[in-house]
């Protein structure tokens, strides 16, 4: 990469180490938080209160903070996009992965190869199939997956995953049909075929974005991989359960959500699959802007996925909105439309859904 990283203008490398430019900006950037901590450690008052006293200025060398914005000139982010560029050639020609899938190879070409960095939004009527279509791509992105839960319980998305891989009726294994023993074997055919999902209970009590981040990063060592996909079902569920949904309403609470899930997508170099309740005036018909409460949830999104069953057909022709039943087969049609894509095309795309088996295919 050496012959390719040309010097910036004060002759420094561009291979993604901070520059002397960078690093100018970034004192500058520290200076004033410095100040600015020194501000809010004055005394407020007669009557006031103080707070910690500001960090001391040292003599050690200048780090500059991760937390901190970054100036970078075009030239210095060369470096970066090579090596990017260089990386997703070799894995063309070789087949591997460069991230996370929805295993569904027609929408996987549309996104772009893979879900990128970033949270990506999967909305859906009532009973649509969103958590049987979010934990199936979980199951078979390719990679460690967190689902993180705030819904169902851990044991019945336990149940759905033996449904869909044992190819066992999803009543069934509810209702007494089977022994111990037969669910137990089930249920290791389940474990075998899905060896790096991992599933985060936040039913019974709010689970933060940090709480998250370690549950991802732990999950993502022990499996020694570059790449996790989180799935959480669903933003609004986990907002409801926020300190901030409490005090501020829904709004609030949302925009607080949409932050933390920036910030931890960030952090862990990861993308985050995000089911989403739709509005009452989009709950049957969809589109970009159809998440309930806050238009962050689109405005923020890398991908904005629409899934859809299948509607029954007036005397007219007219759509009348409402789902088609499954057929004799237990399938019913369904399609995901690709609303937004940062990072690819739009289009419809044709699937199939069993809902006894907990299981979406391409049509």
């Amino acid at each position: 990469m050496d012959n390719t990283t040309p010097p910036d203008a004060d002759g420094t490398s561009a291979a993604g180490e901070p520059t002397d430019w960078d690093t100018q900006w970034a004192e500058l950037m520290a200076e004033r938080r410095r100040r600015q901590a020194r501000q809010n450690s004055a005394p407020t008052g007669e009557g006031g209160s103080e707070t910690d006293e500001a960090p001391p200025i040292t003599d050690e060398p200048f780090a500059p903070p991760k937390d901190l914005p970054r100036l970078l000139p075009l030239g210095d982010l060369l470096g970066d996009l090579l090596d990017e560029a260089e990386a997703d050639h070799a894995a063309k020609l070789s087949g591997d992965l460069r991230g996370p899938v929805t295993g569904f190879p027609e929408l996987d070409r549309d996104l772009g190869g893979r879900f990128m960095p970033g949270y990506h939004v999967l909305h859906g009527n009532t009973g649509s199939g969103k958590t049987g279509l979010a934990l199936q791509i979980a199951a078979q992105c390719g990679f460690p997956a967190l689902f993180v839960t705030c819904e169902m319980s851990a044991i019945e998305l336990f149940r759905r995953v033996i449904s869909r891989t044992a190819s066992t009726f999803l009543h069934d294994l509810k209702n007494g049909t089977f022994t111990r023993d037969a669910v137990a074997e089930k249920a290791c055919t389940a474990v075998k075929a899905c060896p790096q999902l991992a599933l985060l209970d936040a039913t019974r009590t709010h689970v933060t974005a940090d709480e998250i981040r370690a549950a991802a990063e732990l999950w993502r060592k022990r499996h020694q991989a570059k790449h996790i996909l989180l799935c959480l079902d669903s933003v609004h569920a986990w907002a409801r359960t926020s300190p901030i949904f409490h005090e501020d309403g829904e709004y609030g609470g949302l925009g607080e959500a949409i932050r933390d899930l920036q910030r931890l997508s960030a952090e862990l170099v990861a993308p985050i699959l995000v089911l989403a309740e739709r509005n009452r005036a989009s709950a049957a018909g969809g589109g970009v802007n159809a998440s309930a409460g806050h238009r962050a949830i689109e405005y923020g999104a890398e991908t904005v996925l629409s899934l859809n069953r299948e509607t029954i057909k007036g005397k007219d022709n007219k759509d009348t909105h409402r789902p088609k039943g499954f057929d004799a087969a237990g399938e019913v049609g369904a399609h995901i439309s690709i609303e937004k894509n940062r990072h690819g095309a739009g289009g419809r795309h044709e699937m199939k859904f069993c809902g006894r088996l907990q299981k979406f295919s391409e049509a």
